[in-house]
């Protein structure tokens, strides 16, 4: 869309030589950095016209408007990815909960089952006979 078109993707995942001719590319760097690798940015004033795509805006809008159509609420989107993302984050957190008590409860076993042998009793003849 637009006179220029690029690429964007995680940096490195896709090398400038594998680009099409005429297609910038950028990469996405961590913590939301960018790169612009190559294209019409990078070009001296006489190159910027290899860069540039006849554009075709009628075609371009009824595109976005599509786009648009389908995404509906983009805002409801945001927010519904932020109450997921917090959903997640509850879950994630709950099972550490629990895998923190379950090697707890499971160290107690080892402890009680050790006692039990200290003794001469065997633990599984215990659980048999409950």
């Amino acid at each position: 869309m637009g006179n220029y078109r690029y690429y964007l993707c995680p940096e490195g995942l896709i090398q400038p030589d594998e680009v099409p001719a005429g297609w910038g590319l950028i990469w996405a760097g961590k913590r939301r950095s960018v790169s612009v690798v190559s294209g019409h940015v990078l070009a001296n004033h006489f190159e910027k016209h290899h860069w540039r795509f006849q554009s075709d805006r009628d075609a371009e809008l009824a595109l976005m408007t599509w786009l648009l159509v389908k995404v509906g609420d983009a805002e409801k989107l945001v927010r519904e990815r932020k109450q997921l993302v917090r959903d997640f984050n509850r879950a994630a957190s709950a099972a550490d909960r629990y895998d923190r008590q379950r090697r707890g409860l499971s160290a107690e076993n080892s402890r009680l089952c050790d006692a039990l042998h200290g003794v001469g009793v065997d633990p599984e003849e215990v659980l048999r006979s409950v």
